[in-house]
């Protein structure tokens, strides 16, 4: 999985390991495989550094926290597949992920989900 966010001229981007296998069809469309028995993951065919989940999201409400005004998250199958996860992640820091998230205005497109 890869979470990316661009404010201005400000970029944050993980790829964060994934504790479930992914599905074929989901690799179709965003080129991401790892080799669970070499712990490497692999974007577009090259090898990419990861993180784990709980350093993901710290690392991105850190990075919200400095964006005044509302934020809007967009997700191409945010409903089924990547928010479920920030409501999960919201357990590993549930302090700094509340203040953060005060400010994020969820409107989320999801066109054809």
């Amino acid at each position: 999985m890869q979470l990316a966010a661009l404010y201005g001229r400000n970029e944050f981007g993980r790829y964060v390991w994934p504790t479930k296998s992914i599905h074929p069809a989901a690799t179709d469309v965003h080129n991401i495989t790892v080799d669970e028995q070499c712990k490497v993951m692999y974007a577009r065919g090259r090898p990419v550094h990861y993180v784990h989940q709980r350093t993901a999201m710290m690392d991105f409400v850190r990075f919200v926290e400095h964006v005044p005004g509302s934020v809007v998250l967009v997700a191409h199958n945010g409903r089924r597949f990547d928010f479920p996860r920030f409501d999960v992640w919201s357990i590993f820091a549930p302090r700094a992920y509340a203040t953060a998230m005060t400010s994020v205005c969820l409107s989320v497109c999801n066109i054809g989900t």
